[in-house]
């Protein structure tokens, strides 16, 4: 894949992003030259979309997780474990975790905090660059026991990204308890303080004591993929891969938003990106789009766009925001076009652009974020029977 890449890119003079899709079970045969073939494709700068096929798909190997992340666990080490065998079964859970993270999240950072009557740094985020280096450690620290005082931990958490915090790095905390923190005023106070400054929040209660209501204060919204309980710490091992998936930079395909708008004299709203909530949704009700005529007014499916993305960022300020506007190119207003675009872009929008048909090349180079984002090889199966009927081009904008 990686030399088919390298090719369309050099016949395309980097005009054209060069997308690799691999459909498998995710069973590499082998998996060690697997990931590193992986690597080398992420390191060129190449996307990979990864679909697994079947109904046990090996998730470890078709999850992409290269965004740097700096993880912070900050584990439970006080009297109501019960016993160095049960902080053991945590260390384990903790190195699990990382190793399953190990080959996907590229140039990130993992840190280890214990705390009982006091928080102790057991590893701090700039210690290891070795996953391998990291678990020894880890199964080295040792049980303490003591009372909870979670708020200590979580305040330790929370200096530590204050110090360490880099752009382009997304911060997250694994809080794994029994929830019952000595302190819970004080453990709200500073809970309060990480939500504020971004932190994405895991918490996991352990035994048959947990305090549920502490577990949901600490756990990010939505709180349904950020809070889970099990009734011992052997139950740790069911969550690994939920929260792997969790943690991981990259978007799941149920966790995106589309949105559609057509255009042509006019341009109309299809369906909002709160519409539908499921890929079969999404793609029925594409289907059952109907064709129009008229002039190519672009600007102004821009400017619905505008509008989406400005009403779901306030929502949602960290999602990822993508456009897509497939067209010939040739807009009947280009001077409108290219201020409704800087109005866009101005936002943060990520824009491909997607020629169709006799395009302007000019003006797709315009519209998209860069070269990179513009694909000219877009074929219309029924090409003759749409030059007969318009007058403009009948564009469609998608919107992720």
């Amino acid at each position: 894949m990686l030399d088919e890449l390298n090719y369309f890119k050099s016949v395309s003079n980097g005009r054209k992003a060069a997308i690799g899709v691999i459909l498998t079970d995710g069973l590499s045969t082998r998996p060690e030259y697997t990931s590193s073939s992986a690597r080398r494709i992420h390191d060129v700068g190449y996307r990979i979309v990864a679909i697994g096929v079947g109904a046990r798909v090996y998730w470890h190997t078709v999850t992409d997780c290269s965004e740097p992340v700096d993880l912070v666990f900050v584990l439970d080490s006080s009297w109501s474990l019960m016993s160095e065998d049960n902080f053991a079964k945590e260390l384990q859970f903790v190195t699990s975790v990382a190793n399953a993270l190990a080959e996907q999240m590229g140039q990130s950072r993992l840190s280890v905090i214990t705390f009982s009557d006091d928080a102790k740094m057991a590893i701090p985020l700039t210690m290891y660059s070795l996953t391998s280096e990291f678990t020894k450690k880890v199964l080295d620290l040792p049980w303490i026991g003591g009372n909870t005082y979670t708020d200590k931990a979580l305040e330790m958490m929370y200096k530590q990204f204050d110090a360490y915090q880099t752009r382009g790095r997304r911060s997250v905390g694994v809080v794994i308890t029994d929830g019952g923190s000595t302190d819970p005023f004080r453990t709200l106070s500073v809970i309060r303080k990480i939500k504020e400054k971004g932190i994405n929040m895991f918490a996991i209660g352990v035994g048959m004591s947990i305090n549920e209501e502490e577990l949901r204060m600490i756990a990010s919204s939505p709180v349904s993929e950020h809070k889970f309980m099990v009734e011992n710490l052997d139950g740790l091992k069911m969550l690994q891969r939920t929260l792997v998936t969790g943690i991981c930079p990259g978007a799941r395909p149920d966790d995106s938003r589309v949105g559609v708008i057509t255009f042509s004299t006019d341009a109309t709203l299809e369906f909002g990106l709160s519409r539908h909530t499921s890929n079969r949704a999404v793609k029925d009700a594409i289907l059952a789009l109907n064709f129009t005529t008229g002039d190519t007014f672009t600007h102004k499916a821009i400017d619905i766009m505008y509008d989406q993305f400005s009403k779901f960022m306030r929502r949602s300020p960290r999602v990822k925001k993508i456009g897509f506007v497939i067209t010939d190119g040739q807009s009947t207003d280009p001077n409108s076009l290219r201020a409704s675009i800087d109005k866009v872009k101005g936002l943060g929008i990520e824009i491909y652009a997607v020629g169709a048909g006799d395009f302007d090349s000019q003006e797709l180079e315009m519209m998209a974020s860069d070269r990179s984002k513009v694909a000219q090889q877009l074929i219309l199966e029924d090409q003759s029977s749409i030059d007969e009927n318009e007058e403009g081009a009948d564009v469609h904008g998608i919107k992720k």
